[in-house]
């Protein structure tokens, strides 16, 4: 798990796993590489269409506000599905039909995070 401080600099905005890096859940932090470029893209586009700078600081503070806040709450959503598989492997004792319904569970709960956030 890596998180940026700051997603941008002057004239620079870091996009994918270099502002973020996250545990490889249904590949939700592929997701978030692709949202971020796009969202760079689209706040680049609007700036040249009304003629103004693309890379200006109110721009790239922009940027960082929107994917920030996206950016931080699928690494709460990760981490905290992380933590719970990882404690119930280390302390829950499944076997047979038990450990297929709990798997099954935990399928549904991941498909149904990512759907929330895609």
């Amino acid at each position: 798990l890596r998180h940026a401080r700051h997603y941008t600099s002057e004239r620079l905005a870091l996009v994918g796993d270099a502002a973020h890096a996250i545990h490889p859940i249904a590949g939700q932090g592929f997701n978030l590489g692709i949202r971020d470029a796009a969202v760079l893209a689209e706040l680049i586009v609007d700036r040249l269409r009304l003629g103004l700078d693309p890379g200006s600081p109110d721009v790239l503070a922009h940027y960082q506000r929107w994917r920030r806040f996206d950016a931080t709450a699928m690494i709460a959503v990760t981490d905290g599905q992380m933590s719970m598989e990882e404690f119930a492997a280390k302390h829950v004792e499944l076997s047979g039909s038990d450990l297929g319904q709990a798997q099954a569970m935990a399928g549904l709960i991941s498909r149904a995070v990512t759907a929330m956030l895609t």
